[in-house]
């Protein structure tokens, strides 16, 4: 009875599956690509935990859109120099993301524009976007990352972050930590009260002796 039953089933599903062009097929195969997805964010947050990157980012998403309308596809350098792959790697971009490819970068990256964004900002596949989305901004294992314009995201070296803010001892550039020496006049503090100490690989670099 079962063996009889079995075809007629599996004809039943793959009707279904028709019908419904594929949407479990396609269903599993996101699942599959959330957890590859997952795994791979897992193993770089590993990595940075055992090596920290000299910068980190401040602040956080204020959700402007900026980032799903200037995505940066940056392919080997075989890709970048044949039309052939390059077609290929733009068209590959568009079929499994929606990633509508509009402009060069100055060192050939491919610049697309996300056909999931909605009109309020926010992502029509958030729960399933691809890895790009998910790691920007990238922040390098040295260096600072770079951010686009409109950014709501700030960098700052570790060892400027790490700082403690208290009267007398501002940040005033990200780049570099401000030392306040005490100074030797009473009331406010003046521009000329305040060193700058540059930061070399999280290290400062101590100036005339302080």
């Amino acid at each position: 009875m079962i063996s009889v039953l079995v075809p007629w089933l599996l004809l039943a599903a793959a009707i279904a599956e028709l019908s419904s062009r594929g949407f479990v097929t396609r269903r599993v195969v996101a699942l599959v690509g959330v957890g590859l997805i997952k795994l791979d964010l897992a193993a770089q947050a590993l990595v940075r935990w055992l090596a920290p990157p000299s910068h980190v980012l401040l602040g956080s998403c204020h959700r402007c859109g900026a980032c799903c309308r200037s995505l940066v596809g940056d392919p080997p350098g075989l890709v970048k120099r044949s039309a052939l792959l390059l077609r290929g790697f733009i068209a590959y971009h568009r079929a499994t993301h929606r990633f509508e490819a509009y402009a060069r970068g100055p060192n050939g990256e491919v610049l697309f524009r996300c056909g999931h964004l909605q009109a309020d900002n926010t992502c029509g596949i958030y729960w399933r976007r691809p890895l790009v989305c998910r790691t920007y901004p990238v922040v390098p294992s040295r260096g600072a990352p770079s951010l686009l314009p409109d950014c709501s995201y700030r960098v700052a070296a570790r060892s400027v972050a790490a700082m403690k803010t208290r009267p007398g001892l501002n940040i005033v550039n990200p780049s570099v930590a401000v030392h306040h020496p005490t100074p030797d006049h009473p009331g406010e503090s003046l521009p000329e009260d305040y060193e700058q100490v540059s930061l070399d690989d999280d290290a400062y670099l101590k100036r005339d002796g302080n």
